[in-house]
């Protein structure tokens, strides 16, 4: 235990007497961090959750008629039909990033860009995540509300018509289904 004691205050009396060069050093690391703390840019990263519901209005209307679709399948069609070309062109006008490009190619790559770092992820089965980063706080926070109000305009245009192929399509089985019911009767 003396050995060690020893060893102990060995160590901090050569610490004491070269304090000030721990302190320079110290001093020194921190101001090459602070340095290259402040030439990192900065990144703003927006993020919104959105609960979809694509069984909601046929589920019930179609049960016992036809085959339910993939409940996976009709999610990857709305995730594939958020990041589309049109939407992504429909977001470029809305959020004023056709300003920053002057020429096509310049809007083509900012297209591609943009399908690229926009990420929607599913989290459940109905609960999405789009997330978006960008320097500025602003524009990450104006793409993800222009994705959301555009995703929200397509799909109630898009549950509208599929309502009316589904009343549609029950119209037709409730006349095949009496021309059955007839032809029974008459037997």
């Amino acid at each position: 235990m003396d050995a060690v004691n020893a060893m102990l205050f060995k160590h901090l009396h050569a610490a004491w007497r070269r304090r000030w060069m721990g302190v320079t050093v110290a001093w020194m690391v921190c101001g090459a961090g602070w340095l290259l703390v402040y030439t990192i840019p900065n990144q703003f990263e927006s993020t919104a959750r959105m609960f979809v519901d694509a069984d909601a209005v046929l589920t019930p209307l179609l049960r016992g008629l036809a085959a339910d679709s993939a409940p996976a399948t009709q999610l990857e069609i709305l995730q594939r039909t958020l990041l589309s070309r049109p939407n992504m062109e429909k977001l470029v006008s809305k959020t004023d990033l056709e300003l920053t490009s002057n020429s096509p190619s310049d809007r083509e790559r900012l297209l591609t860009r943009l399908a690229a770092e926009v990420k929607v992820v599913p989290q459940t089965k109905n609960l999405f995540t789009i997330t978006y980063r960008d320097k500025s706080a602003r524009m990450a926070h104006d793409v993800v509300k222009s994705l959301l109000t555009i995703f929200v305009e397509s799909a109630t245009g898009g549950s509208r018509s599929d309502m009316d192929n589904a009343r549609r399509f029950l119209e037709q089985q409730i006349q095949s289904y009496e021309q059955q019911l007839r032809g029974a009767e008459k037997r």
